[in-house]
């Protein structure tokens, strides 16, 4: 029984199905709270720790659904292709956006963890909080952040954000597709991209672009920006 609950086939097939019935109850329900990734998440740490599966063998497990994760997120240049032409109207605006995004971003963070009283380490690990999983484990290790406490951080942002984003976006009265595209790629990354992606092309087409370029340039600045400000606030 031990071999079997181990399997990557048990595990791969756990993970699945704990997601698909996650996903039918938030369709139901219609309640952003039961957001199907984060309630998987819950479901799974408990169904994995009752059936004594320990991290490892689920980590190893399921290699080929990152794999699977990866080829969706190139997969993202398909709609950025058929959206080229309102990008190249508008590439001077969405740099300057994402790049005022990025640097926010960095700044507010930092600045909110030093005023609760975080260590620098956390802090450092906090910079990357809102680019995409295998990003910012390498910004968060070439920083001195803690790579894992940067993934997690970086799921629960991406599950607040795909939970109130498109939400809270409405309330300012941002409805432009483009402007709500980018800015849930931007502050929530994958999920956010996931939860704007059925609304059309043009928002999964900007939402991926905004997934790449800010973790381009939170990538560029987050160095510079320990070199440069953490001194001022150590």
């Amino acid at each position: 029984m031990k071999e079997i609950l181990n399997s990557p086939v048990f595990v791969i097939g756990f993970t699945i199905l704990v997601y698909l019935f996650c996903d039918i109850i938030y369709k139901k329900a219609k309640l952003a709270l039961l957001n199907p990734v984060m309630i998987s998440i819950i479901v799974l740490i408990m169904g994995l720790k009752g059936l004594d599966v320990d991290f490892d063998t689920y980590n190893n497990g399921t290699s080929i659904l990152r794999l699977l994760l990866d080829a969706s997120v190139v997969a993202l240049a398909y709609p950025l292709y058929q959206q080229w032409d309102i990008i190249k109207r508008d590439y001077k605006k969405i740099l300057l956006c994402m790049f005022i995004g990025s640097s926010v971003g960095i700044v507010s963070v930092v600045l909110l963890a030093w005023g609760f009283g975080a260590s620098e380490k956390v802090m450092l690990s906090l910079i990357p909080k809102s680019i995409t999983t295998p990003i910012a484990v390498k910004v968060s290790e070439s920083i001195g952040g803690i790579a894992p406490l940067s993934a997690a951080v970086v799921i629960m942002v991406g599950i607040f954000g795909s939970v109130v984003g498109v939400q809270f976006l409405k309330i300012i009265k941002i409805n432009k597709p483009e402007s709500v595209g980018l800015a849930m790629g931007a502050a929530a990354h994958g999920l956010g991209t996931a939860r704007v992606a059925p609304m059309g092309e043009n928002y999964a087409a900007m939402a991926g672009l905004a997934i790449a370029m800010n973790g381009l340039i939170t990538a560029i600045l987050s160095p510079l920006f320990v070199e440069y400000f953490m001194k001022y606030i150590q």
